[in-house]
């Protein structure tokens, strides 16, 4: 994991930054609140922390990339984390997860730290294309997707259970030329969301 330059990772309130042992109590409370658990694992059920830590750690270690918390700036508070998994280096694409606590879910900071990552992902570690997966009952993710110009790319019909449902896995797509064009037809958003004038 390569260390990324400060203007892809902090905005004026924010900042991505690699996990610290000490982080493990926040995410066991972002990761058990039964308000936004379901949206990341339908079938996961509450364990202790320990159990949780050493769950954590081993994914950190054998099945995730570039795993970042999401850190408010102003009182250090963690409000959400990212990151990427089955990435294939030869072909330069990864699937990512960005998860943030309950009360900022449906504000500009989800996106604040979307946009963070993906300059991450796109700029500093040159992946290709990026694919998220979503179930159908997770609006609050599609939309953000769409925010950020992900497209839909397929689908696996009524492919998991919750709620007494059958929901779909929607699979979406950005590659890293849309991002770039994004980016290029939204300069006035790229700058409120970046930071590229302060000093770090």
């Amino acid at each position: 994991m390569n260390k990324s330059g400060n203007a892809y990772t902090r905005t004026n309130d924010l900042l991505l930054r690699f996990y610290e042992e000490q982080d493990a109590p926040s995410l066991y409370r972002i990761n058990t609140n039964s308000e936004i658990q379901y949206l990341l694992d339908p079938n996961s059920e509450n364990v202790s922390f320990s159990k949780f830590k050493q769950k954590l750690e081993r994914r950190l270690d054998y099945r995730w990339d570039h795993y970042f918390v999401v850190e408010r700036r102003r009182d250090k508070a963690i409000i959400g984390f990212a990151y990427c998994y089955g990435a294939i280096e030869d072909s330069a694409i990864a699937y990512i997860c960005i998860c943030i606590d309950k009360p900022y879910m449906n504000s500009i900071v989800s996106l604040r730290a979307s946009y963070l990552f993906l300059s991450y992902l796109f700029i500093d570690q040159h992946y290709r294309k990026l694919y998220a997966e979503v179930f159908g009952y997770n609006y609050q993710v599609i939309k953000l997707l769409e925010k950020t110009k992900f497209v839909k790319e397929g689908c696996l019909a009524k492919h998991q259970l919750w709620g007494r449902q059958f929901w779909d896995l929607h699979i979406f797509t950005l590659t890293q030329e849309s991002y770039h064009l994004v980016c290029q037809e939204n300069k006035s958003l790229v700058k409120r969301l970046s930071c590229s004038t302060q000093k770090n």
